[in-house]
């Protein structure tokens, strides 16, 4: 499905003709911000095969932070470079960076050696987002490539034909996903209670179809 087949069917289950433009062609006023947050919402609860992912980007001279607007969890951080050397980062706490580093952009540059996690909220509401970042030091002497991996939020739902794994494998539960965070925004405890008890008996089903398929890919290393 794409996401204006899932925006239909979002309006067609919740009567909120209020958060399309029309009934012709569903054009979006609103009803895709429920799909993402839900969206979300499943992400936060099971990792997926699309989970894992890694963002690269080239520092500039000087920098000191990155941001990543898509991350739920840093695992890695690390410098490349063009013949295949890799530098990893330490990771330390955002207080030890401050205390170590307390100018931050004017300390003497180097070879970035120590990172830490900052977070910034950016939405305050029932639909709350939060953007992860990270400081490191010492502020970059060159044009690095750093590499940050972790665990990634599926993309999110823009254009009328944009689609990804939740509308391509499991667009009944993004269905009911987007419909429970259309209760908890308007308070409708009961509602958003019927609807938390069906997404959670799904992401049970594919938490067992997940395990079930990494089983199946292994294969004993024999010595």
């Amino acid at each position: 499905m794409t996401l204006l087949d899932i925006r239909t069917n979002f309006i067609t289950d919740s009567g909120r003709n209020d958060l399309v433009i029309d009934l012709t062609d569903y054009a979006d006023r609103g009803a895709n911000r429920f799909i993402n947050a839900g969206q979300r919402f499943l992400d936060g609860l099971i990792d997926t095969p699309q989970s894992q992912a890694k963002y690269e980007e080239t520092l500039d001279v000087g920098a000191t932070t990155l941001t990543l607007e898509d991350c739920r969890a840093i695992e890695e951080v690390y410098l490349t470079n063009a013949e295949g050397g890799i530098h990893y980062l330490t990771k330390v706490s955002l207080s030890d960076i401050r205390e170590a580093f307390p100018e931050l952009s004017s300390e003497v540059k180097g070879v970035p050696t120590y990172y830490a996690i900052n977070v910034i909220r950016v939405m305050a509401t029932e639909l709350t987002e939060t953007i992860k970042g990270i400081i490191f030091m010492s502020p970059a002497d060159d044009t690095y490539d750093m590499v940050v991996e972790g665990k990634f939020f599926t993309k999110k739902l823009v254009e009328n034909d944009d689609i990804n794994y939740w509308t391509e494998n499991h667009e009944d539960v993004l269905g009911m996903a987007a419909l429970y965070k259309l209760e908890t925004f308007y308070r409708n405890r009961e509602g958003a209670r019927d609807w938390l008890q069906g997404i959670m008996e799904a992401i049970r089903g594919i938490d067992h179809d997940i395990i079930a398929e990494e089983i199946a890919g292994v294969n004993q290393i024999k010595g």
